[in-house]
């Protein structure tokens, strides 16, 4: 992994450089969730670079496709489950956080005849965060004439009003909240420059939660944070923060781009 690094820097230093930290934050953890982190982290990371190097718009249109197809199996197949069980959906990611993530980046690389069935998808998640970002992705991009957008924002508004006032969800945030109050105080004081090392999260807050009165919402123990930023700065501290940002600035161009609205998701 430590050569797959090397490789990806020599392609894309910030993101090189952020993979082989995390690789060497597992020590001293050398946990099986640290070592599942760190390579996850390391491939997916010279995954990225790879594509990046892409120039072919050919090839390009093959990927975005690819990406289509996937998020339109996982959005059919989310409604057969709602149609079984309608308090569980979340395609075959077995997340329905995941699942609507998925399918709010696929609403924007989609034509506009498909962007109904990803907002079917989102809607049907329930999760909170896929809307907002879609909302945040149409302010920032049609910002010049934000009147053409007032019919699609109080829709998209109204689908987040109504899943924020679930029981389900209020319960689910209401235990997000303390985990990461606790999760935050916990880094701050031990290791804010560098964390608590790569797969800690995973260790530390279910241990905290079966130990100290922390909630916990549907029998259900925080192995992740729910919160990709908050978990990269729980493990790497602000040094691995500083890496991600620095590599998203360096290649801020790229959010002018097709692919941008989906970025920003």
């Amino acid at each position: 992994f430590y050569f797959i690094c090397i490789k990806t820097i020599e392609i894309d230093k910030w993101l090189g450089v952020f993979s082989l930290y995390i690789l060497i934050r597992i020590f001293p953890l050398t946990s099986p969730f640290a070592f599942e982190t760190a390579y996850m982290t390391v491939l997916s990371c010279h995954a990225i670079a790879l594509l990046s190097t892409l120039n072919n718009k050919k090839h390009i249109e093959i990927f975005k496709k690819i990406i289509l197809f996937g998020g339109g199996l996982q959005v059919l197949y989310g409604i057969y489950q709602y149609t079984q069980h309608p308090l569980i959906v979340h395609g075959t990611l077995g997340n329905q956080n995941f699942f609507g993530a998925y399918a709010a980046i696929c609403l924007w690389l989609s034509p506009i005849w498909l962007m109904p069935l990803f907002f079917i998808g989102v809607v049907l998640s329930k999760s909170i965060t896929p809307i907002i970002c879609i909302i945040l992705a149409l302010v920032f991009y049609c910002r010049k004439n934000i009147a053409v957008l007032l019919i699609p924002i109080i829709t998209i508004t109204g689908a987040g009003v109504y899943l924020y006032f679930q029981p389900q969800f209020l319960l689910s945030f209401s235990t997000r909240l303390s985990v990461w109050s606790y999760a935050i105080r916990q880094v701050l004081t031990i290791s804010p420059i560098t964390g608590m090392g790569t797969g800690s999260w995973a260790i530390n807050i279910p241990n905290a939660q079966a130990i100290i009165n922390i909630p916990i919402f549907s029998d259900s123990f925080f192995r992740s944070a729910h919160n990709d930023y908050l978990e990269l700065f729980y493990e790497g501290g602000l040094i691995a923060l500083v890496l991600l940002f620095g590599w998203l600035y360096n290649n801020r161009k790229i959010f002018l781009t097709s692919f941008g609205p989906s970025l920003v998701v």
